[in-house]
Formats: C-alpha cells, structure tokens, sequence
C-alpha cells in the first residue's frame, strides 16, 4: 500500500542508509533497482529482457510518480 509511512522510509532509505534500493510501483506493478549517483536516481526495469530505465533529479519526483522501496 501507498502510504506516507511507505514514502518517509523511501526518503530515510536514500538519505541515511544505501545509494541503492530495490523498488516498486505502485499502479502497475513495476519492479527496478535504482542507484543514486550523480545527483540523478536512476531505476533500471527488474526484467533482465527490459531496458526501461526511469530518471529522477528528485526522490520527491521519484515519489511523485508512484516509486517506493520494496
């Protein structure tokens, strides 16, 4: 579920903890990894056959579009 405390822990994650996480979308059922570095978090599709990638200058644009560490 999509909730403030869901969206504070994907802040707190990228802010204090890893550069990395796993993620989710919520809507489509989208899965990625994403990687802060360089001031962009770039999520990579989880499906080794994808090559969406998704960018964010962000994590509150990260947020906005529905992502959340799975």
């Amino acid at each position: 579920m999509w909730t403030e405390s869901l969206q504070q822990q994907t802040r707190d994650h990228f802010e204090n903890v890893l550069p990395v996480a796993a993620m989710k979308h919520f809507g489509d059922g989208k899965f990625g990894f994403c990687v802060f570095l360089k001031g962009k978090y770039t999520i990579k599709d989880r499906k080794p056959e994808s090559n969406m990638i998704w960018e964010y200058t962000s994590i509150e644009d990260l947020i906005s579009d529905g992502w959340a560490i799975d």
